[in-house]
């Protein structure tokens, strides 16, 4: 399914920062980031489904799944029934979350 989402600049900002976080502290020379759909459905210790960054450290495991949106790679890791709540969908960091939001058309 090709979907249509963005990243806002203040959730790449955000993401930026932990990827160069996780790039000092590890020691890793590539570090892309994963868009992650965490489903409190299947997961009894969530209190609710959200949005989480997780990364990948080998491109080689992931090259057909890079993204590339304005000049940012990153992977979509979701599964393909969960890629519809990311359809029409940008995503933002606001008040230390990320959040998905309807994209708007210019």
């Amino acid at each position: 399914m090709k979907i249509a989402f963005s990243i806002a600049a203040s959730a790449r900002r955000r993401i930026e920062a932990l990827v160069d976080a996780l790039k000092r502290q590890k020691g890793l020379r590539e570090v892309i980031p994963a868009v992650i759909w965490l489903d409190a459905d299947l997961n009894p210790d969530v209190a609710s489904s959200r949005v989480i960054i997780g990364f990948y450290d080998n491109r080689a495991d992931i090259i057909d799944d890079i993204s590339v949106v304005d000049g940012f790679a990153f992977v979509l890791a979701v599964t393909r029934d969960d890629e519809r709540l990311f359809d029409g969908q940008e995503l933002h960091y606001i008040d230390d979350a990320f959040v998905l939001k309807q994209r708007r058309t210019h």
